[in-house]
């Protein structure tokens, strides 16, 4: 029951702990309080189909990919095509054009406000450059720039002095969206319309920036749950342990142990 790190929670970030913790050889111990790891991230079987039970695509943002790569982990993904609609019209968002059909989808709802609407299209394709900066490379975390010094200087520095200009003009636009877009229009409903597509209060940098994100998702061909299953293996074949069903009562900092609902300590 001695462990060098034990992780409390078996969802993606608790298995992306596990699996660089363990692939360093460190002795690790997952609880996860439920009978399938990847939280949000899962998929189940019903009547010879596969449904999602959370999240319905995964998004690389430069992060996904490198990351699963690094590890060695093989999954078939397919494009997931996002489609937004208005009434009776759809648009498929499958290209930076898409924004155009979008600008003509809210024309026809709202002709009174074309102008609007060409303003916000405006300040979504300015937002949108704002993203292709920030997620434009291969997250460096997750390359060995010892091995490829040629990447290091052609590709990441003249990135970095981009990133370090674009994340203070991204920093100034946590105003909630729907708030924001008040800047260009009066019409609530209009608004309404647009911040629909996110929660409520989401800030306007990442609200605006969904038609880079979009273009982004990716589909496993064998639904969203083969990323922690693929995950879960690589955890097991390194040595480490996860414990489903496991749900974790206290934690004692001081004694550095941790206690489940069943009585079970571990160190």
């Amino acid at each position: 029951m001695n462990y060098d790190v034990i992780i409390v929670g078996g969802g993606m970030a608790g298995l992306t702990s596990a699996a660089y913790l363990s692939k360093a050889g460190y002795k690790v111990l997952v609880c996860e309080k439920v009978k399938k790891v990847g939280g949000l991230v899962n998929s189940f079987d019903y009547k010879g189909f596969t449904f999602d039970g959370g999240i319905r695509a995964i998004e690389n943002s430069g992060i996904v990919f490198p990351m699963l790569r690094q590890l060695g982990l093989e999954i078939d993904f397919v494009r997931n095509i996002v489609s937004i609609g208005v009434e009776n019209e759809v648009v498929i968002v499958d290209s930076k054009d898409s924004l155009e059909d979008y600008k003509t989808l809210l024309s026809n709802a709202f002709p009174e406000n074309a102008d609007d609407i060409e303003k916000i299209i405006k300040e979504i394709k300015r937002i949108m450059k704002y993203m292709d900066i920030l997620y434009g490379i291969d997250n460096p975390l997750f390359l060995d720039l010892k091995q490829d010094k040629e990447y290091l200087y052609k590709t990441i520095l003249p990135w970095l002095f981009k990133y370090l200009v674009t994340i203070k003009k991204i920093t100034r636009l946590n105003e909630p969206v729907d708030e924001y877009l008040q800047n260009f229009t009066r019409n609530q409903a209009l608004i309404d319309m647009i911040a629909q597509h996110f929660f409520k209060k989401t800030p306007t940098f990442f609200a605006l920036s969904y038609f880079s994100l979009y273009l982004d998702y990716m589909y496993p061909k064998s639904g969203t749950g083969a990323v922690p299953e693929k995950m879960e293996n690589f955890i097991v074949d390194h040595n480490g342990e996860i414990k489903k069903e496991t749900e974790i009562c206290s934690v004692d900092l001081e004694i550095k142990q941790v206690k489940d609902l069943n009585g079970n300590t571990y160190s």
